[in-house]
């Protein structure tokens, strides 16, 4: 849907990290690209960007396990159950496999909800099903293939049923890929991987049998690389790639992502970051990551004067690790592209018109949080105008959808229309009555972020950016960073003796951890509480020395990693 309106010429980028598939890349291979959509389809063109240096494992090598290929595995249907397509299966182990991910992909496609024909819960596209994981016979993991924020999608306004949230899917944005850690599973010459789905009965009511297209790998890993390796992972703004279209253009904060791909956990990160011509800035970050978890950090900047400079490149790198310098350098820096954030007058009208609804809200924020305009509890229907008198500064129009169909959206009409527009005040010869108009059909949410009184590259000169300091650089930063990943499993010190504790952030609850040696066998086992940060101490000096894996169960995740005890 989301290319049903657009041009010749158009188009949508995507990044996606392929390391993990290097072993199948290589001599002359055929890309394959499948379309089965109901618009007109699209050309797909392909780039690989190699990157110089080491990767953060060496893959041995890579595994299908399961694929349902273009036509999907049925669901529902008891002459062809999915079951039967998601038996055991055997997969041999490289001698040096140090590390194992099992990774799947599915989307959910077919629907009609009419109970008298059999599909009451509208399967498989708008219905949230789980799946079980099984190594060895053990279940592992249990995940739901649902996308809860299709209505968010980088690319709004599309011309489909864009907003409704699906199985494992949303238009123009990219399939649900979840990666589960079988390392603490890799016991013998080989590993029995089997996968269950939620028991379901299909009769009838779609256009076209229910289905999931399946895709599903076990990639298999050496040693770790690196000891210590931070990687910059992207930059969310200032940038003008696509996918963070609804955070860009600004003239507020940047924001990137980092990612821990070293075997010891990533405690502070030190950052340099600024515009290419303009004074850099250092901020330090503490953090709590083990390998492949990432994290999003904010960077503070001065108002006015940070994005003075001679061109439109943001730049940041990562200039210690942990207290010194990174043992991979090759990967902690990142450039990005950015537009000018719009500027606006110091005086103009904001106005809102809510529609039959009462589910919107909109707000005006300055770049240090302050709200200028806190458009809450509106009534239906009803025109509201805020005149504003704006200091110099960088501010962020946000209005919000809690139906998560916007301001108005074709498929429901008894919504009504309602719009945001920005006017202007003292019209002169040559001003147009608008400003700017929001495009009222933005599913959850439209951030607009513009400059009043100055221009992004042409900041308050008297602002001396040089003797500027973040708040609180140096000092823990946690209530500063937002984590964009599961709980965090720790286990230190490692070598251990007598003692070793655990950490499950970001989850409480009650948690077992268990101990198992490196035929497979339990050998200890220990009911745990976590408040969110807590440490719990386990005795270990009843163990013989040696390696273990150390696994953690809430119940519904399963967290591993490893020790050696001497």
């Amino acid at each position: 849907p989301y290319a049903g309106d657009k041009p010749n010429g158009w188009f949508h980028d995507y990044q996606f990290d392929v390391t993990d598939y290097a072993p199948l890349l290589t001599g002359e291979k055929i890309v394959n690209a499948y379309y089965g959509g109901y618009q007109d389809g699209f050309t797909i063109s392909i780039w690989f960007d190699f990157i110089e240096g080491t990767p953060p494992r060496d893959v041995l090598r890579v595994d299908k396990v399961y694929r349902s290929g273009a036509g999907g595995f049925k669901y529902g249907h008891a002459s062809d159950p999915i079951e039967d397509h998601l038996d055991t299966k055997i997969i041999d182990l490289d001698a040096n496999a140090e590390g194992a991910t099992f990774r799947l992909v599915a989307t959910g496609h077919g629907f009609g909800n009419d109970a008298s024909n059999g599909n009451p819960d509208n399967c498989a596209e708008f219905c949230a099903k789980w799946f079980k994981v099984f190594a060895n016979n053990q279940e592992l993991y249990q995940n739901t293939v649902w996308k809860d924020d299709c209505g968010s999608e980088a690319h709004q306004a599309q011309t489909g049923t864009w907003i409704y949230n699906r199985a494992g899917w949303c238009p123009g944005g990219e399939a649900q890929v979840f990666d589960h850690d079988l390392s603490g599973s890799l016991f013998s010459n080989n590993i029995a991987i089997n996968v269950d789905w939620q028991p379901y009965t299909y009769t009838g009511g779609s256009g076209f049998p229910i289905h999931y297209w399946l895709e599903s790998h076990l990639i298999q890993y050496g040693d770790f690389n690196y000891s210590t390796d931070a990687e910059i992972n992207q930059i969310l703004r200032p940038t003008d790639f696509d996918r963070q279209s609804r955070y860009n253009p600004t003239c507020g904060t940047p924001a990137i992502v980092i990612k821990n791909n070293g075997a010891n956990r990533l405690e502070q990160v030190k950052v340099r970051y600024g515009v290419t011509g303009g004074t850099p800035i250092t901020t330090t970050y503490n953090t709590f990551l083990e390998f492949g978890q990432t994290q999003e950090l904010e960077l503070p900047i001065p108002p006015e004067n940070f994005y003075q400079g001679n061109g439109r490149k943001f730049f940041a790198e990562l200039i210690e690790v942990n207290g010194s310098q990174d043992e991979n350098t090759t990967n902690n820096r990142m450039e990005s592209n950015y537009e000018l954030a719009p500027n606006l007058p110091q005086q103009f009208i904001v106005r809102m018109r809510t529609n039959n609804t009462l589910d919107n809200e909109y707000f005006l924020y300055n770049s240090k949080g302050d709200t200028i305009i806190n458009g809450t509890g509106l009534a239906a229907n009803t025109e509201y105008r805020d005149t504003l008198f704006l200091d110099s500064g960088c501010y962020t129009l946000h209005v919000t959808d809690a139906a998560g169909d916007g301001l108005q959206w074709w498929a429901n009409p008894g919504q009504g229309n309602g719009a945001l527009q920005l006017l202007n005040i003292g019209l002169g010869t040559g001003d147009s009555l608008f400003i700017n108009t929001i495009d009222a059909d933005f599913g959850n949410f439209s951030m607009y972020t513009f400059t009043a009184g100055y221009k992004m590259n042409n900041g308050n000169p008297n602002y001396d950016i040089a003797s500027w300091q973040p708040p609180n650089n140096g000092e823990p930063l946690s209530d500063r960073t937002k984590p964009m990943v599961d709980p965090v499993f720790g286990v230190y010190p490692n070598p251990a003796n007598d003692f070793v504790s655990t950490e499950l952030v970001g989850f409480e609850g009650n948690y077992t951890v268990r101990f198992y040696s490196v035929t497979g066998a339990i050998v200890k086992q220990e009911n745990c509480y976590s408040n969110g940060s807590a440490p719990h101490a386990i005795p270990v000096n009843d163990l013989p020395a040696g390696l273990y894996h150390v696994v953690a169960e809430t119940g519904e995740k399963r967290y591993a990693s490893k020790v050696m005890i001497q």
